[in-house]
């Protein structure tokens, strides 16, 4: 399935801030048209096409070489052929496209570095490319997880503080050049970029602003909102009675002559030109001019002060393309695998044999637990708020559902109300049930839709206790898969869980691969798991093994810290997946209160998890992936393995 890889291509028409105006020439109009054509005409399987003020691309998968015919028929579409040049057209392959096309959405390829418009301009090319059924799982893949990463890199590092965009560090220029606030100023266009700097321009306390647009419709809203004072029409610019000290060019025109005679004679002004080719062009020598080219110029000092953040941004880059590939090779085995089965009865008949082992482990956890004094309960699935949020954005992998006309969600885990049983008196407690998360990153062990054996004791200190009851709860489960025949007897749960602190995984990776080495406070993902199962293996001896002592920077809020920044928690890992992940829980109110805060959440509506702790005990507790764990011990392929009806992004029906 690697192969599939040689099939994903992208032709780019990328021009840097110093030639900006060469890329009318690659301007595709109608380009989700052009798409279609290019898919019918050379029988592509999927493609995308992506424009931004800098660039326009192509992206494609193939298994045919038609990158010469692909050019020729863009080249056809130009309104400029004659300055299109072939030459300048860039082709990525394979792995490369995913590389690029995320250092993209990062803003890290942009006119001014981390802009934040590029995100929303690759969500509107998936969008427009699924609904013409241009792209299919490898271009959404892809693109989604593009999206994804952009959010990752701009929460975790500063890529995006600062002037982000071509509209904020041109009126930064403009203010650096000491433009008093009573200037007048005319923005010239209406669209997204002049509304844009309109914006801008009165957040930081101008409000002599004219704009002027070919129509004014689209200048209403500004009107309205009092951040302009006067909207005109395009060829009443020349009537203007107050001369403007700046003006903004903020439209893809490019005006004669003869329409920009209304700057004669005006002293010192100062012309800002955002547009792409320069509307600008023909008076260029005349006036004090900032292109895009020197605005570009100008956000460099961004990029030396956050050079750190590059770096750091282009390493998660790297993580996430191995996971993206692995995805996107996960979705298309998965849906070869479907094709192979010639009706859903013989699908549902494979995997029978599998229930029937599920069905038994489950009967086993329950009745081991039940033995040692624990009550199965069974928590709301709908929820009014996330109730294991993530840090970087607590709403990123919720799906919601419409309870009444009131938007609730379904839950990603019962983590608060194990808590609050556990305080309230519930001393032993289990609940086996589903959770869901918009997983963008499918792999083998994840699905949208999934189940957990969840359990919590109170009373409990040390993970010492929980990891030896892990242990007595996989010793039965394997005992009783051993008596069944499903396993061998040496993959019977007996000995005590070899346990490696989270500083020592992270010597073992770095050892095994000192060029790629894992900074601290990574958490350690798919692709680090699954090594780091294979070093440890070869090394102790055993496939089954627990992590301690994660960093405070990894763990959700409800985590116990224990000293300095490393916490009172611990994930398991069995033959590279992680199967559990589990901790001593945090029980004093106003750390409880300031991690709620720094996770993003409104803590007022966690106040009916607050409250629960006015009389704190202390407790802990663990989430098995039981069928995760099947997986692996009984040599399955995924999870999909284990459910009659699996759900993710595209296993909606039946």
């Amino acid at each position: 399935m690697r192969d599939e890889l040689v099939k994903l291509h992208c032709l780019s028409a990328l021009m840097g801030a110093g030639n900006l105006q060469t890329i009318h020439p690659y301007v595709i109009k109608a380009h989700r048209l052009f798409a279609k054509e290019l898919q019918d005409k050379l029988k592509l399987d999927e493609c995308i096409i992506l424009s931004k003020c800098n660039c326009v691309e192509i992206y494609y998968v193939s298994s045919i070489n038609v990158k010469d015919e692909i050019i020729k028929l863009w080249k056809k579409k130009s309104e400029k052929a004659d300055s299109f040049k072939s030459a300048e057209i860039f082709h990525y392959l394979g792995k490369k496209v995913i590389e690029h096309l995320f250092e993209t959405a990062c803003g890290l390829k942009s006119v001014t570095l981390g802009d934040n418009q590029v995100t929303g301009q690759v969500r509107q090319a998936i969008s427009a490319a699924s609904d013409d059924k241009t792209a299919g799982i490898v271009l959404k893949t892809i693109f989604n997880n593009a999206r994804k990463v952009s959010n990752t890199v701009r929460n975790s590092t500063d890529i995006g503080k600062g002037n982000v965009s071509a509209e904020r560090t041109a009126v930064d220029m403009m203010i650096k050049k000491s433009v008093p606030r009573e200037a007048n100023i005319l923005i010239v266009g209406a669209g997204s970029t002049g509304n844009l700097v309109c914006k801008v321009l009165n957040e930081n306390g101008y409000d002599e602003l004219v704009i002027a647009n070919r129509t004014l419709d689209k200048t209403e809203k500004l009107l309205k909102d009092k951040i302009v004072k006067k909207a005109i029409q395009l060829n009443k610019i020349k009537d203007l009675k107050v001369k403007p000290n700046v003006v903004f060019f903020a439209t893809p025109k490019v005006f004669k002559k003869s329409e920009l005679q209304f700057l004669e004679g005006i002293k010192n002004i100062k012309i800002f030109d955002l547009g792409s080719p320069q509307n600008t062009l023909l008076v260029k020598n005349l006036y004090e001019i900032y292109n895009l080219r020197s605005i570009g110029e100008f956000s460099l000092y961004n990029e030396t002060l956050r050079r750190d953040s590059i770096v750091i941004a282009k390493e998660m880059i790297a993580t996430h393309v191995s996971k993206t590939i692995d995805a996107m090779i996960f979705r298309l085995k998965e849906e070869a695998r479907r094709k192979h089965y010639h009706t859903n009865n013989e699908l549902y008949k494979s995997k029978i044999p599998n229930i029937k082992v599920k069905s038994d482990t489950y009967f086993v956890a329950r009745k081991t637990l039940i033995d040692l004094g624990f009550i199965e309960v069974h928590t709301p699935t709908v929820t009014a708020v996330p109730t294991d949020p993530v840090r970087n954005d607590p709403g990123e992998e919720i799906f919601s559902v419409n309870w009444y006309g009131r938007k609730m969600l379904l839950r990603q885990s019962n983590q608060l109300y194990k808590q609050i049983l556990a305080l309230s008196g519930m001393d032993r407690l289990f609940e086996l049930g589903p959770f869901w998360r918009a997983e963008q990153n499918p792999t083998p062990r994840h699905l949208s839709e999934a189940y957990g054996l969840d359990v919590e004791m109170a009373g409990v200190k040390e993970l010492s206790e929980l990891i030896s009851l892990l242990q007595k709860l996989l010793h039965e489960i394997t005992l009783t898969l051993f008596q069944e025949g499903k396993i061998s007897e040496n993959q019977i749960v007996s000995d005590k869980i070899k346990t490696i602190t989270y500083t020592d995984a992270l010597e073992l990776l770095n050892k095994e691969d000192p060029k790629n080495k894992v900074s601290y406070g990574v958490d350690f993902g798919y692709d680090l798991e699954e090594k780091l199962g294979k070093i440890v293996a070869d090394k102790y001896k055993t496939d089954l093994f627990a992590i301690i002592k994660y960093p405070s920077s990894i763990k959700k809020f409800y985590t116990k810290r224990a000293e300095e920044d490393k916490t009172l928690s611990f994930d398991v890992i069995y033959k590279g997946w992680e199967i559990v992940s589990g901790a001593i829980r945090e029980t004093d109110y106003e750390k409880l209160l300031k991690g709620i805060k720094e996770t993003g959440l409104h803590y007022e509506k966690y106040q009916f998890y607050l409250n629960a702790f006015q009389n704190p005990r202390p407790h802990g507790g663990f989430c098995l992936g039981i069928d995760r764990f099947l997986v692996k011990i009984l040599n399955l392929s995924s999870l999909s393995d284990l459910f009659l009806f699996p759900r993710s992004e595209y296993d909606i029906i039946p």
